[in-house]
């Protein structure tokens, strides 16, 4: 039997609730990028770059957690939702660097539209996948 308390989840991009689409939208970092007119923002699952003189409609979404999608569910009952990760413009505007789990570090090429993963170490005493 379901539990009462937690929202249902349909995982795969089918139907998600309110209440979990909030914890995925909620904004953990934010820069301006040099030219005024765009900012870079961090989700827990993506980073996007919105037109401020159209801030309804996203220019550019970075996918930083693409397999966390189908994962949802297990990365709510361990509060993982919650997990905020800043982000880092290069001084020109051209590359952003954020984080992930298991220090991990993720670098964009804004201009290039190219992602690349910097650094991976996974012999550490936290890491997504432990259960403690």
């Amino acid at each position: 039997m379901a539990d009462s308390t937690k929202p249902a989840i349909v995982v795969g991009g089918k139907q998600q609730t309110d209440f979990i689409k909030r914890y995925l939208n909620v904004m953990s970092d934010f820069a301006f990028l040099p030219d005024g007119n765009h900012v870079l923002t961090r989700d827990y699952l993506n980073g996007k770059v919105w037109d401020l003189r159209k801030p309804t409609e996203l220019v550019k979404r970075y996918s930083i957690f693409p397999s966390n999608i189908n994962r949802i569910e297990e990365l709510y009952d361990e509060m993982r939702l919650e997990d905020q990760f800043p982000l880092v413009l290069s001084h020109d505007g051209t590359k952003f660097l954020t984080g992930n789990y298991d220090c991990a570090f993720h670098e964009i090429n804004l201009e290039e539209d190219v992602q690349q993963l910097l650094i991976q170490q996974t012999n550490l005493r936290y890491r997504l996948n432990d259960k403690n």
